[in-house]
């Protein structure tokens, strides 16, 4: 015990135990819920009548050059039929048009976040800025 702190009564006790197992139960459950939508998620994008197209222009580049637009076009279709998705890209026009929410990563932590007008239009993280410059001038967005 701490001095001059009471010690916690029973019942008080057993308020936090419970609140410990509650956590302990949250956690499980996000963290099954999780991979079972990971494989519903895998299920269902390897299942997709373009996987195959998608997945082989992952090993050729002339295929991936020339299939990116319908690959893009997908995604699009994915998002309007309502899918949730998670995306890594360095197409950041594309990113604008469909993008909900976008996370700026740098270092492996994120610098920013919000809607696609606030971080790609107008961030507010220098390195943001920086990566946006030169994304611009490449001609990339």
């Amino acid at each position: 015990m701490t001095a001059g702190l009471p010690a916690p009564s029973d019942i008080q006790r057993r308020r936090i135990a419970y609140r410990r197992r509650q956590t302990v139960r949250s956690v499980l459950v996000a963290a099954t819920s999780t991979g079972v939508v990971g494989v519903l998620l895998v299920v269902a994008v390897t299942g997709s009548p373009g996987w195959d197209r998608v997945r082989t222009s992952f090993f050729n580049a002339d295929v991936a050059r020339a299939s990116f637009p319908a690959v893009l076009a997908m995604i699009r279709d994915l998002k309007g039929d309502g899918m949730t998705m998670v995306l890594a890209t360095h197409e950041m026009g594309f990113a604008r048009q469909v993008a909900d929410q976008v996370v700026f990563l740098d270092g492996g932590r994120v610098r920013e976040s919000g809607p696609p007008a606030q971080v790609l239009g107008d961030p507010t993280e220098p390195r943001t800025r920086q990566f946006l410059a030169r994304i611009i001038e490449a001609g990339r967005l």
